[in-house]
């Protein structure tokens, strides 16, 4: 039931306002549980993004990691952050 309240209703809702299929998923505060991966996959979605966690290596697709930039950030500001997000270290 929690499934069709977080996830179901809100696609559906988004999918009448922009008359598009919803295929792609960020998690609210991009944080994320390996029990949501399977209800998203089940509910049609290719692809999911997190934010400060590491990615999951059994499900890749499921935990794309994605930076919040400032606009403010110089050109290698932003090139570092990517870099060290995808290494692993803490920016």
């Amino acid at each position: 039931e929690d499934w069709v309240t977080q996830i179901e209703k809100p696609t559906k809702r988004l999918e009448e306002i922009t008359g598009k299929k919803i295929e792609y998923f960020a998690y609210p505060f991009g944080l994320w549980n390996k029990e949501a991966i399977p209800q998203l996959k089940k509910r049609g979605f290719k692809a999911a993004f997190i934010l400060s966690t590491s990615r999951d290596e059994n499900d890749p697709l499921f935990t794309i990691r994605r930076i919040i930039a400032s606009g403010y950030w110089s050109a290698k500001s932003l090139n570092n952050s990517i870099k060290n997000s995808f290494s692993g270290k803490k920016n």
